[in-house]
Protein backbone atom coordinates (compact mmCIF):
# COMPACT_ATOMS: atom_id res chain seq x y z
CA UNK A 1 0.00 0.00 0.00
CA UNK A 2 2.39 2.63 -1.28
CA UNK A 3 -0.51 5.08 -1.60
CA UNK A 4 -1.08 4.97 2.19
CA UNK A 5 2.63 5.66 2.77
CA UNK A 6 2.50 8.61 0.36
CA UNK A 7 -0.72 10.01 1.88
CA UNK A 8 0.76 9.88 5.39
CA UNK A 9 4.01 11.53 4.27
CA UNK A 10 6.24 8.47 4.76
CA UNK A 11 7.13 8.49 1.07
CA UNK A 12 7.62 11.58 -1.10
CA UNK A 13 9.44 12.60 -4.31
CA UNK A 14 12.83 12.34 -2.60
CA UNK A 15 12.34 8.73 -1.47
CA UNK A 16 14.82 6.42 -3.19
CA UNK A 17 14.22 3.15 -1.39
CA UNK A 18 11.59 1.37 0.66
CA UNK A 19 12.83 -1.43 2.92
CA UNK A 20 10.57 -3.78 4.86
CA UNK A 21 12.02 -6.31 7.33
CA UNK A 22 9.90 -8.69 9.35
CA UNK A 23 10.04 -12.09 10.99
CA UNK A 24 7.31 -14.69 10.93
CA UNK A 25 7.04 -17.87 12.95
CA UNK A 26 5.29 -21.18 12.34
CA UNK A 27 4.78 -22.86 15.71
CA UNK A 28 3.68 -26.16 14.15
CA UNK A 29 7.01 -26.72 12.41
CA UNK A 30 9.09 -24.61 14.85
CA UNK A 31 10.52 -22.55 11.98
CA UNK A 32 11.17 -18.84 11.76
CA UNK A 33 11.48 -16.88 8.54
CA UNK A 34 13.33 -13.57 8.45
CA UNK A 35 12.13 -11.65 5.40
CA UNK A 36 13.81 -8.64 3.77
CA UNK A 37 11.96 -6.77 1.02
CA UNK A 38 13.54 -3.82 -0.79
CA UNK A 39 12.26 -1.59 -3.58
CA UNK A 40 14.87 0.85 -4.85
CA UNK A 41 14.50 3.65 -7.40
CA UNK A 42 17.47 3.62 -9.78
CA UNK A 43 19.04 6.81 -11.20
CA UNK A 44 17.75 5.74 -14.62
CA UNK A 45 14.16 5.88 -13.37
CA UNK A 46 13.58 2.13 -13.12
CA UNK A 47 12.88 0.07 -10.03
CA UNK A 48 15.00 -2.71 -8.57
CA UNK A 49 13.12 -5.15 -6.37
CA UNK A 50 14.85 -7.53 -3.98
CA UNK A 51 13.25 -10.15 -1.75
CA UNK A 52 15.15 -12.43 0.59
CA UNK A 53 13.68 -15.02 2.91
CA UNK A 54 15.94 -16.77 5.40
CA UNK A 55 14.32 -19.75 7.14
CA UNK A 56 15.69 -20.64 10.57
CA UNK A 57 15.02 -23.46 12.98
CA UNK A 58 14.38 -22.82 16.63
CA UNK A 59 17.22 -23.71 18.97
CA UNK A 60 16.53 -26.43 21.48
CA UNK A 61 18.09 -26.14 24.91
CA UNK A 62 19.43 -29.71 24.80
CA UNK A 63 22.93 -29.37 23.39
CA UNK A 64 24.43 -32.64 22.22
CA UNK A 65 27.71 -31.56 20.64
CA UNK A 66 30.53 -29.15 21.59
CA UNK A 67 29.44 -26.63 18.94
CA UNK A 68 25.91 -26.59 20.36
CA UNK A 69 27.34 -26.01 23.85
CA UNK A 70 29.44 -23.13 22.49
CA UNK A 71 26.38 -21.64 20.79
CA UNK A 72 24.36 -21.95 23.99
CA UNK A 73 27.08 -20.21 26.01
CA UNK A 74 27.37 -17.45 23.38
CA UNK A 75 23.60 -16.87 23.35
CA UNK A 76 23.41 -16.76 27.14
CA UNK A 77 26.31 -14.30 27.19
CA UNK A 78 24.62 -12.12 24.57
CA UNK A 79 21.32 -12.13 26.45
CA UNK A 80 23.15 -11.23 29.66
CA UNK A 81 24.87 -8.26 27.99
CA UNK A 82 21.62 -7.05 26.44
CA UNK A 83 19.79 -7.18 29.76
CA UNK A 84 22.69 -5.52 31.59
CA UNK A 85 22.98 -2.62 29.14
CA UNK A 86 19.21 -2.25 28.99
CA UNK A 87 19.16 -1.85 32.77
CA UNK A 88 22.07 0.61 32.61
CA UNK A 89 20.23 2.74 30.05
CA UNK A 90 16.97 2.65 31.98
CA UNK A 91 18.59 3.64 35.28
CA UNK A 92 20.66 6.44 33.67
CA UNK A 93 17.58 8.02 32.09
CA UNK A 94 15.57 7.95 35.31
Amino acid sequence: QIRWLRDNKWVDRQTRAIVIDFTSVNTNTELYAATHLKMELLPTGGWRNDARVKPMETFELRPESPTQYARLVAEITLITFVIFYLLVEVTVDF
